[in-house]
């Protein structure tokens, strides 16, 4: 699991210059997707983990980290999936990146 710091994350704007809230990393073949997504919306609003929504409700996270492990072995096509999840949209990619917006 990646640990999470102030200065891990940038400010910075995509393709289409809106402004992305937050951008962090991680390892598709060794992270898990689910706990990379609530540790980072942990520490962009400053609330414990245990504070936060429960990830189950949103998305089933067993799926979420199945769909990128087993992408990750493969060199085809990005996968993506966006949900939102604690005040964020997140946007996830096979390439492991993490985005996350103001919805």
């Amino acid at each position: 699991m990646t640990e999470y710091t102030r200065s891990k994350y940038t400010n910075q704007r995509d393709e289409s210059s809106t402004l992305v809230a937050k951008r962090t990393r991680f390892d598709p073949r060794t992270d898990r997707v689910s706990e990379e997504l609530v540790c980072a919306v942990s520490e962009l609003t400053e609330t414990e983990p245990r504070e936060l929504p429960i990830f189950s409700d949103v998305i089933d996270p067993d799926a979420l980290d199945g769909l990128f492990r087993s992408h990750s072995d493969r060199a085809s096509d990005e996968l993506v999936v966006e949900l939102e999840y604690g005040g964020f949209l997140a946007r996830v990619s096979s390439e492991g990146h993490i985005e996350f917006r103001s919805p």
